[in-house]
């Protein structure tokens, strides 16, 4: 097969410009979560109700109160990274059909 002009040319090359948009969007995620800063998370921990603050049995905004929002946040963050994980395994699965498609 001839990768340099034609529909196979097409298709590679939108292989690959997806392939390259996948990894700036993953590169784009990744810096925004490295790029929150404390500053962001006290601004969010204004936002705790008086029922949460009940519920995690404090009256005031302290360490420990800190820490439960930290322990939620890294859970959010692990769900988000098997998510990502997942959708990687499938690009990639799909990747690799569509080049023995292409390699026939």
């Amino acid at each position: 097969i001839n990768f340099s002009t034609g529909i196979a040319a097409f298709c590679l090359d939108k292989l690959v410009m997806q392939h390259d948009l996948h990894e700036a969007r993953e590169r784009i995620r990744n810096n925004r979560e490295n790029g929150r800063s404390l500053l962001d998370k006290i601004r969010e921990m204004k936002g705790f109700t008086a029922g949460q603050l009940f519920n995690a049995k404090l009256c005031r905004v302290g360490q420990s109160m800190l820490q439960v929002y930290e322990e939620n946040a890294a859970r959010q963050k692990e769900q988000d990274r098997e998510r990502a994980h997942t959708a990687a395994t499938k690009y990639h699965e799909m990747r690799a059909h569509a080049d023995l498609v292409l390699a026939t």
